[in-house]
Protein backbone atom coordinates (compact mmCIF):
# COMPACT_ATOMS: atom_id res chain seq x y z
CA UNK A 1 0.00 0.00 0.00
CA UNK A 2 1.25 3.47 -0.88
CA UNK A 3 0.11 4.99 2.43
CA UNK A 4 2.20 2.58 4.49
CA UNK A 5 5.36 3.59 2.63
CA UNK A 6 7.64 5.14 5.32
CA UNK A 7 9.06 7.66 2.83
CA UNK A 8 5.62 9.10 2.17
CA UNK A 9 4.82 9.18 5.89
CA UNK A 10 8.12 10.98 6.56
CA UNK A 11 7.42 13.47 3.76
CA UNK A 12 3.89 14.13 5.07
CA UNK A 13 5.20 14.68 8.59
CA UNK A 14 7.88 17.03 7.28
CA UNK A 15 5.34 19.05 5.29
CA UNK A 16 3.00 19.22 8.29
CA UNK A 17 5.84 20.32 10.57
CA UNK A 18 7.00 23.00 8.11
CA UNK A 19 3.43 24.26 7.67
CA UNK A 20 3.04 24.52 11.46
CA UNK A 21 6.30 26.46 11.80
CA UNK A 22 5.41 28.78 8.91
CA UNK A 23 1.98 29.37 10.45
CA UNK A 24 3.68 30.39 13.68
CA UNK A 25 6.10 32.66 11.78
CA UNK A 26 3.16 34.31 10.00
CA UNK A 27 1.32 34.89 13.27
CA UNK A 28 4.46 36.32 14.91
CA UNK A 29 5.05 38.61 11.92
CA UNK A 30 1.51 39.97 12.18
CA UNK A 31 1.80 40.51 15.95
CA UNK A 32 5.13 42.31 15.55
CA UNK A 33 3.65 44.42 12.73
CA UNK A 34 0.72 45.41 14.99
CA UNK A 35 3.15 46.39 17.76
CA UNK A 36 5.34 48.42 15.36
CA UNK A 37 2.26 50.16 13.98
CA UNK A 38 1.07 51.11 17.46
CA UNK A 39 4.52 52.37 18.49
CA UNK A 40 5.01 54.55 15.41
CA UNK A 41 1.44 55.86 15.40
CA UNK A 42 1.91 56.91 19.02
CA UNK A 43 5.43 58.31 18.51
CA UNK A 44 4.34 60.27 15.44
CA UNK A 45 1.16 61.53 17.08
CA UNK A 46 2.90 62.99 20.14
CA UNK A 47 5.14 64.95 17.77
CA UNK A 48 2.16 66.39 15.89
CA UNK A 49 -0.53 67.04 18.49
CA UNK A 50 -0.96 67.51 22.22
CA UNK A 51 -4.31 65.68 22.27
CA UNK A 52 -2.67 62.25 22.63
CA UNK A 53 -0.41 63.15 25.57
CA UNK A 54 0.18 66.81 26.43
CA UNK A 55 3.32 66.17 28.52
CA UNK A 56 5.01 64.09 25.83
CA UNK A 57 4.05 66.66 23.20
CA UNK A 58 5.67 69.44 25.28
CA UNK A 59 8.80 67.28 25.65
CA UNK A 60 8.91 66.75 21.88
CA UNK A 61 8.54 70.48 21.24
CA UNK A 62 11.48 71.19 23.58
CA UNK A 63 13.60 68.38 22.12
CA UNK A 64 13.06 69.49 18.53
CA UNK A 65 14.06 73.05 19.46
CA UNK A 66 17.56 71.63 19.94
CA UNK A 67 17.34 68.84 17.30
CA UNK A 68 16.85 71.45 14.59
CA UNK A 69 20.43 72.56 15.28
CA UNK A 70 21.85 69.25 14.04
CA UNK A 71 24.50 69.75 11.36
CA UNK A 72 22.58 67.58 8.85
CA UNK A 73 19.34 69.57 9.22
CA UNK A 74 18.77 72.42 6.78
CA UNK A 75 18.76 75.48 9.04
CA UNK A 76 16.04 77.15 7.01
CA UNK A 77 13.70 74.54 8.52
CA UNK A 78 12.06 75.54 11.78
CA UNK A 79 11.93 73.26 14.80
CA UNK A 80 8.18 72.95 14.30
CA UNK A 81 8.55 71.96 10.64
CA UNK A 82 11.22 69.41 11.52
CA UNK A 83 9.09 67.92 14.33
CA UNK A 84 5.99 67.76 12.13
CA UNK A 85 7.97 66.15 9.30
CA UNK A 86 9.41 63.45 11.57
CA UNK A 87 5.98 62.79 13.11
CA UNK A 88 4.42 62.56 9.67
CA UNK A 89 7.14 60.15 8.50
CA UNK A 90 6.49 57.95 11.52
CA UNK A 91 2.73 57.88 11.02
CA UNK A 92 3.04 57.35 7.26
CA UNK A 93 5.53 54.54 7.81
CA UNK A 94 3.22 52.87 10.33
CA UNK A 95 0.29 52.99 7.90
CA UNK A 96 2.36 51.95 4.87
CA UNK A 97 3.52 48.92 6.82
CA UNK A 98 0.18 47.37 5.87
CA UNK A 99 0.39 48.26 2.16
CA UNK A 100 4.10 47.82 1.36
CA UNK A 101 5.50 46.07 4.45
CA UNK A 102 9.17 45.57 3.58
CA UNK A 103 9.55 48.99 1.96
CA UNK A 104 7.85 50.72 4.90
CA UNK A 105 9.91 48.77 7.46
CA UNK A 106 13.11 49.71 5.61
CA UNK A 107 11.99 53.36 5.50
CA UNK A 108 11.26 53.30 9.25
CA UNK A 109 14.71 51.80 9.89
CA UNK A 110 16.21 54.85 8.17
CA UNK A 111 14.10 57.09 10.42
CA UNK A 112 15.37 55.13 13.44
CA UNK A 113 18.99 55.42 12.26
CA UNK A 114 18.51 59.21 12.22
CA UNK A 115 16.98 58.98 15.72
CA UNK A 116 20.03 57.05 16.98
CA UNK A 117 22.33 59.64 15.44
CA UNK A 118 20.34 62.48 16.96
CA UNK A 119 20.31 60.99 20.46
CA UNK A 120 24.01 60.18 20.24
CA UNK A 121 24.88 63.67 18.99
CA UNK A 122 23.19 65.23 22.03
CA UNK A 123 24.54 62.60 24.47
CA UNK A 124 21.01 61.43 25.23
CA UNK A 125 20.16 57.88 26.29
CA UNK A 126 19.74 55.59 23.30
CA UNK A 127 16.95 53.48 24.82
CA UNK A 128 14.14 55.35 23.02
CA UNK A 129 14.97 54.15 19.48
CA UNK A 130 16.09 50.64 20.56
CA UNK A 131 12.71 48.89 20.90
CA UNK A 132 11.24 50.09 17.58
CA UNK A 133 14.51 49.29 15.79
CA UNK A 134 14.69 45.77 17.23
CA UNK A 135 11.03 45.16 16.33
CA UNK A 136 11.62 46.37 12.76
CA UNK A 137 14.62 44.05 12.36
CA UNK A 138 12.67 41.11 13.84
CA UNK A 139 9.76 41.88 11.50
CA UNK A 140 12.03 41.97 8.44
CA UNK A 141 13.64 38.67 9.49
CA UNK A 142 10.24 37.01 9.99
CA UNK A 143 9.07 38.36 6.64
CA UNK A 144 12.21 37.04 5.00
CA UNK A 145 11.69 33.57 6.50
CA UNK A 146 8.03 33.62 5.52
CA UNK A 147 8.86 34.89 2.02
CA UNK A 148 11.63 32.37 1.36
CA UNK A 149 9.35 29.52 2.41
CA UNK A 150 6.47 30.61 0.19
CA UNK A 151 8.78 31.13 -2.79
CA UNK A 152 10.34 27.71 -2.18
CA UNK A 153 6.96 26.00 -2.03
CA UNK A 154 5.78 27.97 -5.06
CA UNK A 155 8.82 26.89 -7.07
CA UNK A 156 8.36 23.25 -6.03
CA UNK A 157 4.72 23.44 -7.14
CA UNK A 158 5.88 25.01 -10.38
CA UNK A 159 8.51 22.31 -10.89
CA UNK A 160 5.94 19.63 -10.09
CA UNK A 161 3.66 20.96 -12.79
CA UNK A 162 6.56 20.87 -15.28
CA UNK A 163 7.41 17.23 -14.53
CA UNK A 164 6.88 14.95 -17.47
CA UNK A 165 3.47 13.38 -17.52
CA UNK A 166 2.67 9.91 -18.67
CA UNK A 167 2.22 9.75 -22.42
CA UNK A 168 -1.37 9.54 -23.49
CA UNK A 169 -2.37 6.50 -25.48
CA UNK A 170 -3.01 7.24 -29.13
CA UNK A 171 -6.58 7.92 -30.05
CA UNK A 172 -8.35 5.36 -32.08
CA UNK A 173 -8.76 6.33 -35.69
CA UNK A 174 -12.19 6.24 -37.19
CA UNK A 175 -12.19 4.92 -40.74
Amino acid sequence: SVISDPRITELANSIYSQASIMGLVSILAILVKILITALFLFAGSVKITDTVNADMYATQVNNFNKYVMLPYVDHRVSAEQFRLAVGTFEIAGALLLWATPNLAASFLLIVMAAAFGTHQYFDEPLFAPVLPTVLLVVYLLLSSIKGSSSSTSASSKSNASKSPSKPKPPKAKNY
